[in-house]
């Protein structure tokens, strides 16, 4: 397995488990929200703990058919709320952990 297709396999087992999450709280994936990454769509999902986001490859977007889909710019695109990767693993966790 080449450095690329393994990377992908991360991205794809990434994928999967944020799709499910995205199953079962508001969500919607985001084409063009991240300027410096134009071809990745974001994933915003609103837990109870706050919003949480991810790039997502674009070859996983397939597992992504039952959530809404809009572009960046557009009135019903979620504002990213400025969380860092830090932060959203916190708000992940307080949620894991049914902390509101």
């Amino acid at each position: 397995m080449t450095d690329a297709s393994a990377l992908d396999a991360v991205y794809r087992e990434r994928s999967h488990l944020t799709a499910h999450l995205a199953a079962d709280y508001p969500s919607v994936l985001v084409d063009g929200a991240d300027p410096d990454a134009p071809d990745w769509p974001v994933l915003f999902v609103k837990l109870p703990t706050g919003q949480v986001s991810w790039h997502i490859n674009p070859e996983d977007r397939d597992l992504f058919s039952h959530v809404r889909r809009t572009m960046a710019n557009m009135p019903d695109a979620p504002a990213w709320d400025g969380h860092d990767t830090a932060e959203k693993y916190r708000r992940l966790a307080a949620h894991a952990r049914r902390e509101s």
